[in-house]
C-alpha cells in the first residue's frame, strides 16, 4: 500500500473525528449521502457495499438487536466513501456521539471479527484478532455481528429493507449526541469533511 493514501486516510479520519463530534441539523442527511454513495462500490463483491450494509442491518433488525446496533450494522462500512483505509475505525468515528461504547467498538473492530473469513496470510492465526478483544464487554455483541450479519450479507438472494425503511431511524438517531463535544466545530468544519469525498456523479 502507498504511503501517501495511508497518510490521506488517517487526515481525513482526524477531520471525521474533529467534525462529526458534535451534532449539526445536516448530520442525518449526511449520514444519508455517505450511505448512497456505497452503491457505487462493489470491489470484486457480489451486492455493491450499500446493499451489503442494508443486509448487515436487516439482520440486525430481524434478530431484534437495539437502535444503535442496528445504525452500527447500517453504518459499520460508511467510512468506504472516503476510502477503504483503515475504514473501520472511520466507520465509528463517525458514529461515536450518537451510539453506545459497545455499538462504537463493534464497528471500530469489526474486521478483527471478520479476518476468520478473510485473512489468507500463511502463518497467522486468523482468530487471534478476535480474541485479543476477549475480556471487553461487547465481545459477544462483536461476535455475532460478524458472524450472523455482516459475513453473512454478501448474498444477492438476500433481500435487505430499503434505506427509505431506515431512515427515520437514522434520523432519530443522529439528531443529538450522547457526548458533548470539546469544542464546537460548526457547519463549516462539517463542509471540509464534504471536500475530502468524493463528489457525487
Amino acid at each position: 500500500m502507498r504511503t501517501g493514501s495511508k497518510n490521506a486516510g488517517v487526515r481525513t479520519r482526524r477531520k471525521v473525528r474533529r467534525a462529526i463530534i458534535q451534532s449539526t441539523p445536516e448530520m442525518p442527511s449526511l449520514v444519508l449521502k455517505w450511505l448512497r454513495r456505497l452503491r457505487r462500490d462493489v470491489n470484486g463483491r457480489r451486492v455493491d457495499q450499500l446493499t451489503h450494509s442494508l443486509q448487515t442491518a436487516t439482520l440486525a433488525f430481524q434478530a431484534g438487536a437495539a437502535d444503535d446496533i442496528i445504525v452500527a450494522a447500517l453504518c459499520h462500512d460508511i467510512g468506504k466513501a472516503v476510502s477503504w483505509v483503515d475504514h473501520g475505525r472511520r466507520s465509528a468515528d463517525i458514529i461515536k456521539p450518537y451510539v453506545t461504547s459497545a455499538a462504537y467498538w463493534v464497528v471500530a473492530a469489526h474486521d478483527d471479527f471478520l479476518a476468520v473469513y478473510n485473512i489468507n496470510r500463511s502463518g497467522l492465526d486468523p482468530y487471534a484478532f478476535r480474541e485479543k478483544h476477549a475480556r471487553r464487554r461487547w465481545y459477544k455483541t462483536a461476535v455475532v455481528f460478524a458472524d450472523e450479519w455482516d459475513s453473512m450479507a454478501y448474498d444477492p438472494t438476500i433481500k435487505p429493507l430499503s434505506l427509505r425503511y431506515f431512515e427515520p431511524l437514522i434520523r432519530r438517531v443522529f439528531a443529538a449526541t450522547r457526548r458533548r463535544a470539546e469544542r464546537d466545530t460548526g457547519l463549516a468544519l462539517i463542509q471540509e469533511l464534504e471536500s475530502v469525498i468524493p463528489a457525487d456523479r
